[in-house]
């Protein structure tokens, strides 16, 4: 049945109409609305809408809606937005062409503007204005507020939020070399990227009169008034013993920083920590004495810790 509006529409194959559409349209293969819908369309393969589209759309394969999208569109397939959206996306990929709001979710997410939850396994975003990003890689080209969480993010221009993962872009952020002396003896190489207020640490070091060496990984939270700077770092270092393979320690680092920024590319601070060390079965501890312990079990201590650092 064709040109005219109606509340249930129903066939084993196709359904069709060009004018508006208020109701129920079901089909075992194609939907198709050559204008505005507000219902309720399911689908076996293919849903298409011309035109706005208000409710819920669901197929196995393939939905796609010209106009914008307000409610929930759901697909084993591909799910298309033109317009603007506002509800729900689930799909194995998704897609919004202009603003989004609310949560998308699939193994691709990609949209043009957005504010929500976009989760799965590579999210594109073009503007993430807020909310939360949660994939394995995520990709934003400006991002204005909210959390990006993932192995890999990129960020083109990040001017508030937090990028978190175990490598981060941000072409406009900043990065500085930093070389830190801390009192168990390790002098420190660290690599600091990220946005002005939140960073990523990569870390290498050495033990002074010792045979360990460390890698580490963390992130930092910084303040800033002035040329005076503060941060809150956690880092996670994994130290290893010169000539043996057995011999480990892990050492989780909380550091409160303050320090005194000279040039933009020259500043110096010191700070305090308070250090946790673990160690396997081989490693009983004792290669690596902090000065001052203040617990201790059989394969952990406990030792606060000072340090001096330049950041260029």
């Amino acid at each position: 049945c064709g040109g005219t509006s109606s509340f249930l529409q129903a066939a084993g194959v196709f359904t069709y109409t060009g004018k508006d559409f208020t109701g129920v349209q079901a089909s075992a293969v194609c939907n198709y609305t050559g204008n505005d819908f507000s219902g309720f369309q399911a689908s076996g393969a293919v849903n298409f809408i011309s035109g706005n589209f208000s409710g819920m759309q669901t197929s196995s394969a393939f939905n796609m809606t010209n106009g914008d999208f307000t409610g929930l569109q759901t697909t084993g397939g591909v799910n298309i937005a033109g317009g603007n959206f506002a509800g729900m996306q689930a799909g194995v990929v998704n897609y919004s062409g202009t603003d989004f709001t609310g949560f998308q979710a699939g193994v691709v997410n990609v949209a043009n503007g957005f504010s929500g939850f976009q989760a799965g396994i590579l999210n594109l975003t073009k503007q993430f204005d807020s909310g939360f990003q949660l994939g394995v890689v995520n990709y934003a080209g400006r991002f204005d507020g909210g959390l990006q969480l993932g192995v890999f993010n990129w960020c083109g221009e990040c001017e508030d939020g937090y990028p978190i993962g175990l490598i981060t872009i941000v072409r406009n952020g900043e990065t500085h070399g930093n070389i830190v002396m801390e009192e168990n003896g390790f002098l420190r190489s660290t690599l600091t990227h990220g946005t002005k207020k939140f960073y990523n640490i990569y870390s290498v070091g050495i033990r002074t009169g010792g045979k360990q060496s460390s890698q580490g990984l963390g992130f930092g939270r910084k303040f800033e008034s002035g040329n005076v700077f503060c941060s809150i770092e956690g880092i996670f270092n994994s130290i290893h013993e010169e000539g043996s393979a057995g011999d480990f320690m892990n050492e989780n680092q909380l550091k409160l920083t303050v320090g005194y920024m000279f040039f933009s590319r020259l500043s110096v601070y010191a700070g305090v920590s308070l250090n946790n060390y673990n160690w396997g079965q081989k490693n009983d501890g004792g290669k690596l004495n902090p000065p001052f312990v203040i617990w201790k079990s059989a394969y952990s201590k406990i030792a606060p810790g000072v340090y001096l650092g330049v950041r260029l």
